[in-house]
């Protein structure tokens, strides 16, 4: 709990500058494309590190995307938007988050998750914590919890409305956490979910779109191997689609899929660790009805 109590404090001074400029703003694609690559960053924030070292903190939030927009590597934004845009509300619209670290980034996802329901892009949204921390930053249940008193203890206008709203929206329902599973801190990959925990899966399914954050997760969703960077992402999840599926990931370690033919060489060139740098972030996404067959036809009608 102190690593998480110091990466709030740290961050207190930028929550509250980003929700005064999300209070004066209303709903548009611009608005969430800013608070996808918002919530991107923070992933970057890793809270067992030095907090004085990151571009965020130093220069605020707003210049810290414009000089990481050029690291995006990988961007299907827009995929993201038109897929929860033309969502099926016939039904209530559920979105899951499987969270990654507490701290600055569990902010980050309440205020994605803040937009989604008042944008009437998603009715609820379920938040998939760790039953234990696998890694000394991993959010729990308690974290989250914690994290929202916290919140609305503090001096900043902005925080504090925030924080009551959404405390009133996990009273209500539109905020969930769900039950702890030990899957997510398992050795287990996503693709063997259907088999080894068919119930986790099949609550999965309830969702519109599963939003799945940060570097650990996603080697668990496309596994410790060293693919082809340019393998396509759905052949990487290996039958893992349970909902539509978006990814939002620092680059952190040496596995990496979906990019375009030669980036991972450019890239290379530049600086052989880049990997590891921390520096570049992939927004990725996949339909739940997409079918690889599709690229296999591509690839056969042009084989160069």
């Amino acid at each position: 709990m102190l690593c998480v109590s110091t990466s709030l404090i740290a961050f207190l001074g930028t929550i509250e500058i980003i929700l005064f400029g999300i209070r004066t703003v209303g709903t548009s694609d611009d608005v969430l494309r800013f608070l996808l690559r918002l919530n991107l960053w923070g992933n970057q924030c890793d809270i067992s590190a030095d907090t004085e070292k990151y571009t965020v903190k130093r220069k605020g939030p707003f210049e810290h995307l414009r000089a990481y927009e050029k690291n995006i590597i990988i961007d299907s934004t827009s995929s993201i938007i038109n897929s929860l845009k033309t969502a099926d509300h016939s039904n209530p619209v559920l979105v899951d988050f499987i969270c990654d670290n507490s701290g600055y980034e569990l902010v980050l996802d309440f205020i994605l998750a803040h937009y989604l329901l008042e944008a009437k892009l998603a009715d609820k949204i379920r938040f998939h914590l760790k039953a234990i921390p696998w890694f000394v930053t991993d959010a729990t249940a308690t974290d989250f919890h914690w994290t929202l008193q916290q919140l609305r203890k503090q001096n900043g206008r902005c925080t504090q409305e925030f924080a009551k709203i959404w405390l009133l929206n996990l009273n209500e329902g539109k905020f969930e956490v769900a039950e702890p599973d030990y899957f997510w801190t398992s050795p287990y990959e996503f693709y063997r979910m259907r088999d080894v925990r068919p119930d986790l899966y099949k609550k999965l399914t309830e969702a519109h779109m599963i939003i799945i954050k940060g570097d650990c997760n996603y080697r668990k969703l496309i596994g410790d191997f060293r693919w082809d960077a340019s393998e396509s992402f759905i052949t990487c999840l290996r039958g893992f689609q349970p909902a539509n599926i978006c990814s939002l990931r620092i680059v952190k370690t040496e596995i990496i899929c979906g990019m375009s033919p030669g980036k991972n060489e450019d890239l290379i060139k530049k600086n052989n660790e880049w990997m590891l740098s921390g520096e570049y972030g992939t927004i990725q996404f996949i339909e739940n009805n997409y079918c690889s067959c599709s690229e296999t036809l591509r690839d056969i009608m042009n084989p160069n």
